[in-house]
């Protein structure tokens, strides 16, 4: 049987493009990419609903500026150890 490994998709793809094309760093850009997507979906909603906000509460908001911001500390936090694993780079001591 072959396995097949599910490729990424979606906004995970576009944050890295960015990330990697401006040179910012990905908690940043998800930050950003997130909170402008709830903006988005404010506007669209004001639009379409005349004037009423339909599915975006509190929650969206918060988890929309919470996410980036616990991507940063996850990456801080491992990349030391999945660099020495991978030995992708020497490890700084």
């Amino acid at each position: 049987m072959r396995h097949v490994r599910p490729q990424p998709s979606g906004t995970p793809l576009l944050v890295k493009a960015v990330s990697d094309s401006t040179g910012f760093a990905f908690g940043h850009v998800k930050v950003a990419t997130d909170i402008t997507f709830v903006a988005v979906a404010v506007v669209l909603s004001l639009i379409l609903f005349h004037g009423t906000i339909v599915g975006t509460r509190e929650g969206t908001i918060i988890t929309a500026v919470c996410t980036g911001f616990a991507v940063k500390l996850w990456a801080r936090l491992i990349e030391r150890p999945v660099e020495a694993v991978f030995a992708l780079r020497p490890v700084r001591r």
